[in-house]
């Protein structure tokens, strides 16, 4: 009996108009993730810099390597997690990130010519016997 008039509730204008609303929204949703894709959700955000999941997870697996390299031995995902290097990382990011921001609000930058200048006054990138940087 309570089946017989849930369908008979469920077959009505209201109900059927409700459930199109319903879908049509979660197509809309559905579509618009779609479009944004994965690459766009941001896992932090400082002042006008986002941090991506895709960068979070290339310097995440880079330091994860670079363990691996500097141990000797295979460095798994699941040790990271352990050691908190996730959190690491991100907080790494975050104060780059802020770091960036606040030279950005002061308005700090360098130049092209400065930074030309220093890679050639930088003895260390010099040939050897060279007296000034060749490239």
């Amino acid at each position: 009996m309570v089946l017989q008039t849930l369908r008979k509730g469920a077959s009505g204008f209201i109900a059927k108009a409700f459930l199109l609303l319903l879908t049509v929204s979660f197509l809309v949703w559905g579509i618009a993730d779609v479009f944004r894709g994965q690459s766009a959700r941001a896992v932090a955000k400082v002042g006008d810099t986002e941090i991506s999941a895709d960068a979070f997870r290339q310097q995440y697996l880079d330091q994860i390597q670079q363990i691996g390299r500097r141990t000797g031995r295979p460095f798994t995902p699941e040790q990271a997690r352990a050691f908190g290097l996730d959190r690491q990382v991100l907080n790494q990011m975050v104060a780059e990130a802020t770091l960036d921001d606040t030279a950005k609000a002061l308005g700090l930058a360098i130049s092209d010519e400065e930074v030309a200048r220093a890679v050639r006054a930088n003895p260390a990138l010099r040939r050897p016997g060279a007296t000034e940087f060749d490239p």
